[in-house]
C-alpha cells in the first residue's frame, strides 16, 4: 500500500495568486496603453502644459518679489499670446524674465503659445493654455489657470493669511495718516467681529480706536474720507450699531455716529457711489428711488447736514431698482459730473450706460456718447488730461468692439 505523505501540496499558495493577479493587470495595462495610445499621449501632453504654466506664474511672482511690479506688458482686461518670438501687438513681451527667471519662454507642447491677462473684475493674473486635450470632453478646454494678485504683495501689510476677511471687501479708502477704511460684506477679520466695516493700521492690523461696536446690518458698498477726517459710507444697510441708518451715514473719526447728518428715514434702497464736491456737499447714486420719502431715481445731491439740495434738479432721473441703476460717480474739476451704471435714460431722454451732467443736474450734450454702452459701466476714473477710463461688463462701446475697458 503506498504512503502519504503529509507535505503533499493540494493547492496555489497565496502568494503565487497574488503574483498572478499582478501579472495580470501589468499585462491589462498593457493591452489599454495599446488600444488607446491616443489618450496616453494627451494625457502627457496635457501634465506638460500644466507645468509650463506653472513655470510662467512661478517665474512671473519672482519677478514681482524682486521689482515690486509685474511685467507691464501683462495686458489688461484681455488676454493675448505669450510669443516666444514674433513678438506683436496681437502678443505680450515676457523677454524681460529672460534669462533670469526663465531659461526661455515654454510653448505649448503642439507648438502654439500659452496666453496671460489681468482680470478686469478682480484685478488678478491668469496664465493658462487653451488647448487641454481629453477624449471624453470636448478639445479647448482651459487648463485650470494659475492665479495671482496683479502686484506684489507688500510683506509689512499682514492681514494674517489666511485669516484676513471672512466675506468680500467691496470698498476702501485712505485716510491722511495711512490708516485704511475697509468696507464690504465680512462680518470678521483676523477671527474677531468686525461687522461689514473697520480701520486698519498701515501694517495691517486692526485699530481698536475705531470702534464700530455691533456695526452694519448689511452690506457696505461706499466709502468717501471728508477733509475734516469724517466718514461717509454707503450701502445696502438699514442699521448701524443698532440705530437706523437707511443705506448712507456718516461717522466721526472713532466710528460714532455723526447726529449733525440727518438723513430722516433716508433712501428707499441700496446706495452704490457716493462723490464729494470741495463745497461739502455729496452726490449720491444707487438703485433707489426716493430719499426721505420724496422722489429721488437713483441719484441726488445731498447738502453737509444730511438735507437734500434742491439746486441739483435731475427730474425724472435714472430708472432705478434694487442693487441697480447708477454704480459709479466721478466728478471734474469744472464741477460736471460723469455718471455711470446700467440706466438706458436720463430725464426720459436715451443715455446707454454713460452720461455727464452739469453741476446743476441738467444733460451735458457736448457729452456725445453715440449709441453708448452694450452693457453696464461700473468704474470711471478721470486723467489729468480729462481723458476718461471706463470699465464694466461691456462688450461694446458705439457699436465698436471694447471688451470691458475704454477710455
Amino acid at each position: 500500500m503506498n504512503k502519504i505523505h503529509k507535505g503533499t501540496r493540494k493547492g496555489f499558495t497565496l502568494l503565487e495568486i497574488l503574483l498572478v493577479i499582478a501579472a495580470i493587470g501589468i499585462l491589462a495595462a498593457i493591452v489599454l496603453v495599446a488600444i488607446n495610445p491616443t489618450r496616453q499621449i494627451s494625457q502627457v501632453r496635457n501634465a506638460q502644459r500644466r507645468s509650463d504654466v506653472n513655470t510662467i506664474y512661478k517665474a512671473i511672482e519672482q519677478y514681482s518679489i524682486d521689482n515690486g511690479v509685474y511685467p507691464t506688458s501683462i495686458p489688461t482686461g484681455q488676454y493675448k499670446e505669450i510669443c516666444a518670438e514674433g513678438i506683436s501687438e496681437e502678443c505680450v513681451d515676457l523677454g524681460v524674465l529672460v534669462p533670469t527667471y526663465l531659461a526661455g519662454i515654454p510653448t505649448d507642447p503642439t507648438g502654439a503659445n500659452y496666453k496671460v491677462g489681468i482680470n478686469l473684475g478682480n484685478n488678478r493674473i491668469s496664465v493658462f493654455s487653451e488647448l487641454s486635450e481629453n477624449t471624453e470632453v470636448a478639445v479647448n478646454k482651459f487648463i485650470e489657470p494659475i492665479i495671482v494678485l496683479a502686484g506684489a504683495k507688500d510683506p509689512s501689510f499682514d492681514t494674517k493669511v489666511p485669516v484676513g476677511f471672512n466675506a468680500n471687501v467691496n470698498t476702501s479708502a485712505l485716510q491722511s495718516d495711512g490708516k485704511i477704511i475697509v468696507g464690504g460684506q465680512f462680518t470678521g477679520y483676523q477671527g474677531a467681529s468686525a461687522n461689514r466695516i473697520i480701520r486698519l493700521n498701515p501694517d495691517g492690523s486692526r485699530d481698536t480706536s475705531f470702534n464700530t461696536g455691533v456695526g452694519f446690518g448689511s452690506v457696505v458698498t461706499t466709502l468717501s474720507i471728508q477733509n475734516d477726517g469724517k466718514i461717509l459710507v454707503g450701502g445696502s444697510f438699514s442699521t448701524y450699531q443698532g440705530a437706523s441708518a437707511n443705506s448712507i451715514i456718516r461717522l466721526n473719526s472713532d466710528g460714532s455716529i455723526d447726529t449733525s447728518f440727518n438723513i430722516g428715514t433716508g433712501f428707499s434702497s441700496g446706495v452704490n457711489t457716493l462723490a464729494l464736491q470741495s463745497d461739502g456737499k455729496i452726490i449720491v447714486g444707487g438703485g433707489f428711488w426716493s430719499y426721505q420719502g420724496a422722489s429721488a431715481n437713483s441719484i441726488i445731491r445731498l447738502n453737509s447736514d444730511g438735507s437734500r439740495d434742491n439746486s441739483f434738479n435731475m427730474g425724472t432721473g435714472f430708472w432705478a431698482s434694487i442693487n441697480c441703476c447708477v454704480r459709479s460717480l466721478t466728478l471734474q474739476s469744472d464741477g460736471k459730473i460723469i455718471v455711470g451704471g446700467s440706466f438706458s435714460t436720463y430725464q426720459g431722454a436715451s443715455a446707454n450706460k454713460i452720461i455727464r451732467l452739469n453741476s446743476d443736474g441738467s444733460r451735458d450734450t457736448s457729452f456725445n456718447i453715440g449709441s453708448g454702452f452694450d452693457q453696464e459701466t461700473r468704474t470711471l476714473t478721470l486723467q489729468s488730461d480729462g481723458k476718461i477710463i471706463v470699465g464694466g461688463l461691456f462688450n461694446n462701446h458705439n457699436g465698436v468692439a471694447a471688451n470691458r475697458i475704454v477710455r
